[in-house]
């Protein structure tokens, strides 16, 4: 057994019934584990009244849970995305799991991970930074679409760790 698999927790980590209002995106996000279910709302807010286009709005919403898909055996999107819009959150999948694998598992280490479930030498393997997630997709919609967002503005999701910083004396 690979490493990576003893440290998957879920099943399956997905995201379905999207809705898109004024100011407001949200989803709902069902974490699956052997025997148990657990469900909630993912939701966006964001001021001037701008609405989310209908082909953005799943890959909005799929970010934050990448953050967890080192520990998930499959993620679902359950709403329609196009072809390279798949390639891109399994990319996305892939980079996360490697980050978690080498800089929160082997170099920093999680707190809340069990001594047991920390990689030994033999575990530090690339097959085990990959990781195992399997992204499965509604692959329905068109490859290419022209959006035009409002002038003078732009858009950027992050997801990540906020660190503080402190103003150096020069």
């Amino acid at each position: 057994m690979y490493y990576a698999q003893r440290l998957q927790v879920f099943d399956d980590l997905s995201l379905s019934d999207i809705a898109i209002e004024r100011n407001r995106l949200k989803g709902r996000v069902t974490l699956s584990s052997p025997g148990e279910s657990h469900n909630f709302t993912i939701e966006f807010y964001y001021p001037g009244g701008e609405r989310v286009d209908e082909r953005l709005a799943p890959l909005i919403l799929t970010m934050p849970l990448i953050n967890f898909t080192y520990f998930t055996k499959r993620l679902t999107v359950n709403a329609p995305i196009s072809p390279s819009d798949r390639e891109a959150i399994g990319n996305l999948v892939r980079i996360n799991n490697r980050e978690v694998f080498v800089n929160r598992l082997c170099i920093r280490r999680y707190e809340f991970i069990k001594k047991d479930f920390l990689p030994g030498d033999a575990d530090i393997t690339e097959e085990n930074a990959d990781g195992m997630t399997e992204v499965v997709a509604d692959v329905t919609r068109e490859e290419r679409f022209d959006y035009a967002g409002k002038k003078d503005t732009v858009s950027v999701l992050s997801s990540g760790e906020r660190r503080a910083s402190s103003p150096t004396a020069s």
